[in-house]
């Protein structure tokens, strides 16, 4: 794996919180040193930002197909 693909997983452990709390010390300790690092995360934070606030509404013809499709597979819908 090269330092770049290292440094994107860690911050996105990182941004996820799925990191210790020693490591995320340690981890934004390295990004104070390192400018690759530090732009990276901040695009990836952004990016996990934005995603954040997409809001997904299906079209009236798509909640039909599965009712229908449920109830089709002796599924209820709810």
């Amino acid at each position: 794996m090269g330092k770049n693909q290292l440094s994107s997983d860690k911050t996105l452990r990182f941004l996820y919180k799925e990191m210790s709390e020693n490591e995320s010390v340690d981890f934004l300790a390295s990004l104070e040193e390192n400018l690759f690092a530090m732009r990276v995360f901040l695009e990836l934070q952004e990016t996990v930002d934005s995603i954040q606030t997409i809001q997904y509404s299906p079209s009236e013809k798509l909640i039909s197909k599965v009712h229908a499709y449920a109830s089709f597979n002796l599924i209820s819908p709810q």
